[in-house]
């Protein structure tokens, strides 16, 4: 993007005639299409984008892979959108997309609902959409492209292509449903103290041919085949986390739990971890002990915070005979702004207020691989 062309704020003006041409349409039609994108009317008092940083850059290859005139470009710039209501709470909020995607995906649902940007603006949220650098309408520099091409240094250079998430999705891994199987879905739900109504939607995209890869969890409801049955295993009440010593103290605010330790029973291939606790859960550490002894901590969530549960992808191989352990720790005290009692003690169940340690490993598998007995849990 040229400097002249980088817009450090947006304003929009309609035209004398844009709106002759509108007041002329209006009566046409009441609304443009049959099915409404919002939920009803949205009163904002101030709307518009603005970028966010950016760099000069000096390049021959702004335009082509031939080299020309240098030109001066505008890079890593950030592109942000915003509403603010009336009367907006005292804090913004700020949305970050995926990987893969652009800040659109927070303004619909995929079948054409109203999306997240607009529902937080409804509930009185100062609300902040982005589009991270290099994406979307943040733009990209190819001046970057071109100058590799041009010079030939495409060593590790990555090999681009143009498809859906579902296209990648389905083209190398999916999950596997025979037929005949009936599909259980597990919805957790913490009492509030009023009647309220859910409306769970859930979405499949169905491959095309059959994926190379399948993907498997251990989790919650998820551990068998893929965990091997063990003494630990079978005292578990509702999920393999499960340990009777857990317990935390009342007013600790470090406790911690005890440790879960792994040991994979093949050649596996990690490519997910999500850690799961509850309102005091306070950090997570993921380490591997490989056969020839190394160590290495494969991921580190130091502030782990309940409201914003995050799932970590990765493409780890470890071979047959690595373990893993895993540690919480948990913050009880009166300093934890998320904790309901401080003064009680505290053990693992279901509910909010009380505590789950759930690591949550996904595995990439070849489609006919045999999951039985792919790891097993030691305590």
């Amino acid at each position: 993007m040229r400097r002249d062309q980088l817009i450090k704020k947006s304003i929009s003006i309609l035209s004398a005639a844009v709106v002759v041409s509108f007041v002329a349409t209006a009566s046409a039609a009441v609304y443009p299409t049959d099915k409404r994108h919002l939920t009803g009317p949205l009163r904002i008092c101030d709307q518009g984008s603005f970028f966010v940083g950016g760099v000069p850059k000096i390049t021959q290859y702004a335009n082509s892979v031939t080299p020309s005139s240098y030109q001066e470009l505008i890079i890593t710039q950030m592109y942000v959108q915003f509403q603010v209501p009336p009367n907006a709470r005292r804090w913004p909020l700020i949305m970050v997309h995926g990987g893969g995607y652009s800040g659109s995906c927070l303004e619909s649902t995929p079948d054409g609902r109203e999306g997240w940007f607009s529902r937080s603006v409804r509930r009185g949220l100062a609300t902040y959409v982005v589009d991270q650098a290099g994406r979307g309408r943040s733009g990209f520099d190819r001046s970057f492209i071109n100058e590799a091409i041009a010079t030939g240094k495409l060593a590790g250079f990555p090999n681009l292509g143009n498809t859906s998430s579902s296209g990648i999705w389905t083209a190398w891994f999916g999950f596997i449903v025979p037929a005949g199987s009936d599909i259980i879905f597990s919805v957790h739900y913490t009492a509030s103290g009023k009647a309220t109504v859910d409306r769970t939607k859930i979405g499949f995209t169905v491959a095309k041919t059959p994926p190379k890869k399948k993907f498997v969890v251990q989790g919650a409801g998820e551990d068998t085949p893929v965990i091997a049955p063990t003494a630990a295993s079978s005292r578990a009440l509702f999920a393999s986390a499960y340990n009777p010593d857990f317990a935390i103290p009342p007013n600790e605010g470090n406790y911690l739990a005890p440790p879960m330790d792994i040991a994979f029973l093949k050649d596996v291939e990690l490519v997910r971890l999500r850690p799961h606790a509850h309102v005091r859960g306070k950090s997570a550490q993921y380490k591997v002990t490989y056969p020839d002894g190394r160590d290495e901590v494969v991921l580190n969530v130091p502030h782990y915070d309940f409201n914003w549960q995050l799932a970590y992808g990765m493409s780890l191989k470890l071979p047959k005979g690595s373990r893993m352990r895993v540690e919480f720790r948990y913050d009880n005290s009166a300093n934890n702004k998320n904790n309901p009692d401080p003064n009680r003690w505290v053990y693992q169940g279901f509910q909010s207020w009380e505590e789950m340690m759930a690591p949550n490993l996904g595995f990439l598998v070849d489609r006919d691989a045999d999951i039985a007995g792919l790891m097993s849990v030691a305590n």
